[in-house]
């Protein structure tokens, strides 16, 4: 198999475990549609690339803060304020 064939045959898992992480996946595949809308709520608009730039941030801060492979995360919501 050709090295562009490999390419273009690599999945997700195959991916994974040459040492790509479920961020770095999903970060490239925000990038291959930079310019098109991912999220509209309102007036609110994000392109991919938006949401790749704060998913980035994001990967950035927890690894920032020693979160890296096989580290559980969990997200707990903000009390809404009286």
């Amino acid at each position: 198999m050709t090295s562009s064939a490999t390419t273009q045959s690599s999945s997700p898992a195959s991916a994974a475990s040459a040492g790509a992480t479920l961020s770095d996946l999903i970060v490239q595949s925000l990038t291959r549609h930079s310019s098109s809308e991912a999220f509209v709520a309102g007036d609110r608009r994000l392109t991919y690339a938006q949401v790749r730039d704060l998913v980035s941030q994001y990967m950035g801060a927890l690894s920032r803060r020693g979160v890296g492979l096989g580290v559980g995360v969990t997200m707990l919501p903000q009390p809404e304020h009286a």
